[in-house]
């Protein structure tokens, strides 16, 4: 109980920093109770979401790490400092990086072509997505591979010279 208590207060004194900022998208907070009994509360506001409340876009339940809570601060304060704009631009950047790179190396990728479209996530497809994400993993390169496609996550702290890096270890497996 006193995790979730932290965790409230915590969300809660970043909710001014979240309503100053110019978000393309709103931030809801919906906090739910009698988790510990039964969880009751949930099933009101489930109830309502989709028909008073609109559906969320994106939903992450459970329990807050509280690690990560307690960087919540300074993330935010980085990333708004940095700015969404340009966090989205680097990681569409990347991402257009990646399919030129897996494209050229005669891979399928199926991620949409269109910049607008795009995400921190590049997708190509791949017979042996398991065995492909296994083999990179031991040379210290994460990916996700399943269901025939392999997906590569580009982020903040990533640049061109991870892009050359998996591209490398890629295509040299492959010999």
């Amino acid at each position: 109980m006193a995790d979730m208590k932290g965790f409230i207060a915590a969300v809660l004194d970043k909710v001014p920093t979240l309503a100053s900022a110019d978000l393309q998208t709103p931030v809801h907070i919906a906090l739910s109770y009698d988790e510990e009994v039964g969880c009751r509360g949930v099933g009101r506001m489930i109830a309502r979401l989709g028909d008073v409340v609109p559906m969320p876009a994106k939903l992450e339940p459970g329990n807050p790490a509280m690690v990560v809570i307690m960087m919540l601060d300074r993330a935010l304060d980085v990333l708004l400092e940095i700015g969404i704009e340009r966090i989205e631009a680097h990681a569409r950047d990347l991402s257009e990086l990646l399919t030129a790179a897996l494209q050229k190396a005669g891979r399928v990728v199926i991620t949409p072509n269109r910049r607008e479209a795009r995400s921190g996530n590049t997708v190509y497809l791949s017979e042996d997505a398991n065995g492909e994400e296994e083999r990179l993993a031991a040379a210290g390169v994460l990916v996700w591979g399943d269901y025939g496609r392999v997906r590569v996550s580009g982020h903040l702290y990533n640049g061109s010279d991870d892009v050359d890096r998996f591209i490398s270890i890629l295509t040299e497996q492959e010999r």
